[in-house]
């Protein structure tokens, strides 16, 4: 088997996730690092951000909270960015809030 076939064998057995909803509104939060110098004493600069999107339940309506979390480099190549967020649900899109009324429709 080439690497070719095979990348294309393994891009066949990844799930892929449906977007969620355009229309549902959005509210975005950004975790910067505290630093802004690096401990070479370089500058940091943007070298680009990871975007995760959840989804939240607030009485009566949904809502999808974007983290956006920068990445800044320095001219030594040193990568600074903040730690993800943590999730009830490890790399699931259910937010906390969605959750608690989900298991007590179950439940009950």
């Amino acid at each position: 088997m080439s690497a070719k076939s095979s990348t294309q064998a393994s891009n066949l057995l990844k799930p892929a996730r449906q977007p969620l909803p355009e229309h549902l509104p959005r509210e975005v939060k950004i975790y910067s690092p505290p630093e802004q110098v690096c401990a070479c004493g370089g500058r940091l600069r943007p070298l680009g951000e990871d975007v995760s999107e959840v989804l939240e339940y607030v009485p009566a309506r949904f809502k999808v909270m974007r983290y956006v979390r920068p990445k800044l480099s320095c001219a030594s190549e040193r990568i600074v960015q903040t730690a993800a967020p943590s999730r009830p649900i490890e790399r699931g899109l259910a937010g906390c809030g969605l959750l608690p009324p989900c298991v007590s429709r179950e439940i009950w």
